[in-house]
């Protein structure tokens, strides 16, 4: 007799909230009433940029070349898409890996647009070894949103 026999899948490294709790990203923007409107979710498993830098470099790699042109819509098309896939995108990825020539200014486009993105500094090795500070742009919870407003 065959049982039916569930089995689980191996977890994935570095994936939740560091004490292997799933993590689950809400990000929305305000609707022309000022409510906010649920724009995506993002699956549990985002990608942490530390645990898994040659996937995400190629995660970005595929978002430049699925979107050519050097125009700053589709900049902003490249960084939201690479905000949506992997949670978090640093200046210095964006650069370097989406060829979006002034991350700063593409983050404020879509700020404009009402996508609430937060910046936090943290320091990134260079393929040199030098240590920058860079910033990282992640869609803001909705307990940053509270604690601010």
């Amino acid at each position: 007799m065959l049982e039916n026999v569930q089995q689980e899948a191996p977890p994935l490294p570095h994936l939740g909230d560091g004490n292997g709790l799933p993590t689950r990203q809400v990000v929305s923007r305000p609707d022309t009433n000022g409510q906010l409107e649920l724009l995506f979710t993002n699956p549990v498993g985002v990608i942490d940029s530390v645990a898994a830098p040659a996937v995400r470099k190629k995660i970005l790699e595929d978002i430049r070349a699925e979107s050519g042109g050097n125009g700053w819509r589709t900049q902003c098309a490249r960084l939201l898409t690479a905000l949506l896939r992997l949670g978090s995108v640093t200046t210095f990825e964006a650069s370097r890996y989406l060829d979006i020539y002034h991350p700063p200014a593409r983050k404020r486009d879509l700020i404009q647009q009402g996508y609430l993105i937060t910046t936090r500094r943290r320091a990134e090795r260079t393929e040199c070894g030098n240590i920058h500070r860079v910033g990282e742009y992640r869609f803001a919870s909705i307990q940053e949103d509270e604690a601010v407003g």
